[in-house]
C-alpha cells in the first residue's frame, strides 16, 4: 500500500477533528459559566473536549487504517472523509447532549439547594405554624397515628 493516500487521509482527518475540537473547547465555557462559574466551566470543558479529540482521533486512525487497499482511488479517499465527516458530527452532537446534561444536573442541583435553604431558613425563623407551610397536613396525620372515622373514610 502507497503511504500517500493514507497519510493525506489521516492529515485530513486528523484536521477536521482538531478544528472541531477547538470549537467545542473555546465555545464550552461560556455555555457552562452560566451555571458553573468561569473557572470550572473551562476546566470542565477541557476535560470534555480532550475526551472528544481522544475518541475522534482514534476513529480516524481506524477508517483510515482499514481497507484502503493497494491503490485506493480518489473515489474511496472521498468516500472515507465524508465517513470522517458523519463520525465527527456524530462525536460533537454526543459532546453537545454530555455538556446540556452536566449543565441541567447542575442548574437542578442549585434549585435544589436554593428550595432547601428556604425551608430551612423558615423552619428556623418559627414561621411553619400553618398546616400549608408544614407539609399540608396535621402532625398526628403525617405521622401515620391518624385514625379516620367510618363517616369520614370513602372505603367503608
Amino acid at each position: 500500500m502507497a503511504s500517500g493516500p493514507y497519510l493525506v487521509l489521516l492529515f485530513i482527518g486528523v484536521l477536521i477533528v482538531i478544528v472541531d475540537g477547538q470549537f467545542i473547547m473555546r465555545n464550552s465555557p461560556a455555555y457552562l459559566a452560566q451555571v458553573y462559574g468561569a473557572r470550572p466551566a473551562r476546566r470542565l470543558a477541557s476535560l470534555v473536549a480532550v475526551f472528544f479529540h481522544l475518541v475522534m482521533l482514534g476513529l480516524v486512525a481506524l477508517v483510515a487504517a482499514f481497507g484502503l487497499g493497494p491503490d485506493p482511488t480518489v473515489q474511496s479517499l472521498i468516500s472515507r472523509i465524508g465517513v470522517i465527516l458523519l463520525l465527527t458530527a456524530l462525536g460533537h452532537a454526543l459532546t453537545m447532549s454530555i455538556l446540556s446534561r452536566l449543565r441541567t444536573e447542575q442548574e437542578s442541583t442549585e434549585i435544589a439547594e436554593a428550595q432547601l435553604a428556604r425551608q430551612q431558613e423558615v423552619m428556623a425563623r418559627g414561621e411553619a405554624s400553618t398546616p400549608s407551610a408544614r407539609g399540608g397536613a396535621p402532625p398526628e396525620e403525617r405521622s401515620g397515628n391518624f385514625r379516620r372515622s367510618r363517616r369520614s373514610d370513602p372505603r367503608r
